[in-house]
């Protein structure tokens, strides 16, 4: 088995079990909810773990593009191309009122 198509298999049992047992029923307030000030929502966590396993495969698979240079920041509603570390209070807030919640992968 390549690498590639391991790496692959285990992201999509994570996703699966991610989207089946834990996010599949939860409301867009839900998702985007900050349990306490400086904490991150659900989204955050999901865009952040999704930016990383996009960049994740161009290392795997050099020449690849990343999702997220195919229209993915528009369909997000988003504008920032980090992996969204070091954010402020602020900026958390306004991603978590911004993103688009049912896009998230």
């Amino acid at each position: 088995m390549e690498i590639r198509d391991f790496f692959l298999d285990q992201y999509d049992t994570v996703c699966w079990i991610v989207n089946n047992l834990f996010v599949k029923d939860l409301s867009d307030d839900q998702l985007r909810h900050q349990p306490k000030e400086g904490l991150n929502s659900i989204a955050w966590y999901m865009w952040h773990t999704a930016r990383w396993q996009d960049f994740a495969n161009t290392l795997i698979e050099p020449g690849r593009k990343q999702v997220l240079d195919r229209e993915w920041l528009a369909r997000m509603n988003l504008s920032r191309r980090d992996v969204v570390t070091g954010m402020t209070r602020e900026e958390c807030t306004d991603f978590n009122r911004t993103v688009s919640v049912r896009c998230l992968p």
